[in-house]
C-alpha cells in the first residue's frame, strides 16, 4: 500500500510463475473464495512471442495485446472497431483508455480507471494488478528498473495518478532507491530521490489524502535503518512531491518492527504490524505516529512472517502475507468494521512484497 503502502522483507521464498488458476483451498477462518491469475505467458520470458490476450476497452470494444517479439511483456492495448452487435449503441468509454491519444479519461474527480484497483510487485519484479471485487491478479508487466544487480523491490505505494512508487533494497542491506513505474505497463524510470535520509533506509510507504475528498495527498514512510528494520520501532515520515525530501514525524509507538502502511481517500493513514504479538493493523496519526484503533489478527494463521504488504479497499484491509514455511503468498481481508479476518486466496504463486493503492480507490461499498 499501499498504502497503499507496501513492505516486505523481501527475503529468500520460493516463488511460482502466477500462470494458470489459483483456487482456495480451503485453509484458514471464515468463508473462502476462489482467486484466478492470468498471465497470458508461456515459454521461459514473460510471455510467449506473438501471443494474444484481451485487455482492458471500453464496452463492446475488443481489446487485443500482443506479446513482444523479444517475450519482455504486452504491447500497448488495441481496442480495434466496437461491436455494437454485443450490446448495441454506443460505447460508454468512461474512466477507459483513449488509445488514439494514449491518455485515460476520468472517472470521478478527476481520478483515471487505473486507480480504483490495488497493484501489488513481487520479489521476482512482477508488477499486478489486483482486483478485490473479482479476486483477480492479472499481470501488468515485468519492472526493468536500473537498479543494479541483486537489488529487488521491497515496498510500494500508488498515486492520484496511478503512478506507482516502488522501493529497492540491495541485496546485501543499506539503503534502498526509489523509482517511479507505470500501472499501464510497468516501464520504470529513475528519481531524484537520495537513499538514506533522515536514516530512513527501509520504509513501507502509503498515500492518504490530506482531509476526506482531498484532491491533495502526502506519501508516508515507516521504517528506519536496514538493519533494524524488523526488530527496532519504526520512525514515521513523509516524501515530499516533487522534491522527494524526507520529513521526519516521530517514532510509532508500537513494535517490534516497521509497518507497512495504507492510507486512503478519507485521509487515514494505517499500518499492518506483522511482528506485535498479535499481529495487528492499527489506525496511525499522520501527525504524531501514536496508534489509535486496533484490530488483532490471528497468531497462529499469520505467523513466522518473510514478506508481507498491505492496502484498504471500499472499506476493508487487504493483507498479501508469507510465512517462512508458504511456498507463496496469500491474501486475506481484514473487515474494516469488525476485524473479522478471512482468507480468501490461499496461494497467489507469487511472493508479494508491496501493494499499492491510490487514495482515489473506493472507500466503501457504496462506492
Amino acid at each position: 500500500g499501499d498504502g497503499g503502502a507496501a513492505g516486505a522483507d523481501g527475503n529468500g521464498g520460493a516463488n511460482g510463475d502466477g500462470g494458470g488458476s489459483v483456487n482456495d483451498d480451503g485453509g484458514g477462518s471464515g468463508s473462502l473464495g476462489d482467486g484466478t491469475v492470468t498471465d497470458g505467458g508461456g515459454g521461459g520470458g514473460f510471455c510467449a512471442p506473438g501471443g494474444t490476450q484481451s485487455c482492458l476497452c471500453p464496452p463492446n470494444y475488443p481489446g487485443v495485446q500482443v506479446c513482444k517479439d523479444d517475450a519482455s511483456g504486452w504491447d500497448k492495448c488495441d481496442c480495434g472497431s466496437p461491436n455494437l452487435d454485443a450490446g448495441g449503441g454506443q460505447p460508454d468509454t468512461s474512466g477507459q483508455t483513449d488509445t488514439a491519444s494514449g491518455s485515460e479519461t476520468a472517472v470521478e474527480d478527476e481520478c483515471i480507471e487505473r486507480t480504483r484497483d490495488i497493484y501489488v510487485v513481487t520479489t521476482e519484479k512482477v508488477l499486478l494488478r489486483f482486483k478485490p471485487a473479482q479476486m483477480q491478479l492479472e499481470v501488468v508487466g515485468t519492472l526493468s528498473c536500473p537498479a543494479g544487480g541483486g537489488w529487488e523491490p521491497f515496498s510500494m505505494s500508488v498515486d492520484r495518478d496511478a503512478d506507482a512508487w516502488v522501493l529497492y533494497q540491495p541485496g546485501l542491506g543499506g539503503a534502498g532507491k526509489l523509482f517511479k513505474v507505470s500501472t499501464l505497463d510497468a516501464s520504470c524510470q529513475p528519481t531524484g530521490f537520495q537513499p538514506g535520509q533522515q536514516g530512513m533506509e527501509l520504509f513501507g510507504m502509503g498515500f492518504s489524502a490530506d482531509a476526506a475528498g482531498a484532491k491533495e495527498e502526502h506519501l508516508y514512510i515507516a521504517g528506519g535503518s536496514s538493519g533494524s528494520f524488523s526488530s527496532s520501532k519504526g520512525k514515521l515520515a513523509t516524501i515530499s512531491m516533487p522534491g522527494l525530501q524526507v520529513a521526519s514525524i516521530g517514532t510509532i509507538n508500537v513494535g517490534p518492527g516497521a509497518p507497512e502502511l495504507t492510507g486512503n481517500g478519507l485521509g487515514e493513514l494505517w499500518g499492518f504490524f506483522p511482528s506485535t504479538s498479535p499481529p495487528t493493523v492499527r489506525q496511525i496519526d499522520k501527525t504524531t505516529g501514536q496508534t489509535g484503533k486496533t484490530f488483532d489478527l490471528p497468531a497462529n494463521s499469520l505467523q513466522m512472517v518473510q514478506a508481507w504488504a498491505f492496502a484498504q479497499w471500499s472499506g476493508n484491509f487487504y493483507l498479501f502475507f508469507k510465512s517462512v514455511l508458504d511456498p507463496a503468498s496469500s491474501v486475506w481481508r481484514v473487515n474494516g468494521l469488525t476485524g473479522e479476518t478471512e482468507k480468501v486466496i490461499a496461494n497467489t504463486g507469487y511472493t508479494i512484497v508491496g501493494a499499492g493503492v491510490s487514495s482515489c480507490a473506493p472507500t466503501s461499498e457504496e462506492d
